[in-house]
């Protein structure tokens, strides 16, 4: 029963999150985790507790109502073209964060606005459309609403990572690397698997394209 349910995750998550009301779910809640670091998710929360829940009979992937979104803090973006370039490794690389999000939703979470945001946004004249793959309507957190709802903690991880590392790749990158290909796919990934907070990611990555991580 769901007080069984919240019981578990309290027991895993203490004050580091809280439960609200979701309309897109028929029977169901959300999770929203307080702000904090990428080493803070992995740190302080036992993410264990997405098996336990599952195992008792809760569903995400399974419901298609059911989406896995990440907030960032839009102060903490170096500026305007710091934002756009991050956009733009999301939408250059659509057919491949797709496969990782774990679906490709035109209604929840098109990639239509990107295309149409990005440089206006640039001017603070973005077309402000909520479900968008990446949304910035928000005025203190850029959302990204394009990963499919799990309960497998390793993909959550993996998510939260390669948010992250879509972050700092784009942080210190010059419209010259742009210019030149730096925001293809095969050189981001060549960039955050060198790197061990991204192990998660780079494993997933991997599995993910033969399909043999479970869902």
């Amino acid at each position: 029963d769901r007080e069984s349910v919240l019981d578990v995750c309290d027991a895993a998550l203490g004050d580091k999150a809280y439960y609200k009301h979701d309309g897109s779910l028929s029977d169901g809640f959300e999770i929203v985790t307080h702000p904090m670091t990428l080493a803070a998710h992995k740190a302080l929360i036992d993410w264990g507790f997405t098996k336990t829940i599952s195992d008792m009979g809760c569903r995400s992937w399974q419901a298609k109502t059911c989406g896995l979104h990440v907030h960032v803090s839009r102060s903490a973006f170096i500026g305007q073209r710091h934002l756009a370039l991050f956009q733009f490794l999301f939408l250059n690389n659509k057919t491949v964060m797709t496969a990782i999000a774990g679906r490709d939703s035109d209604r929840w979470a098109t990639f239509e606005g990107v295309k149409r945001n990005v440089i206006p946004e640039m001017k603070g004249k973005a077309w402000r459309a909520r479900y968008e793959a990446i949304n910035v309507t928000n005025e203190n957190t850029i959302e990204l609403r394009m990963f499919r709802g799990t309960l497998n903690h390793l993909r959550v991880l993996a998510i939260l990572e390669l948010v992250d590392a879509a972050f700092h790749y784009t942080r210190t990158m010059t419209a010259k690397q742009y210019a030149e290909g730096a925001s293809e796919f095969d050189r981001f990934a060549n960039w955050f698997m060198q790197r061990e907070e991204y192990a998660h990611l780079t494993k997933f990555t991997t599995d993910n394209l033969t399909n043999s991580i479970s869902r």
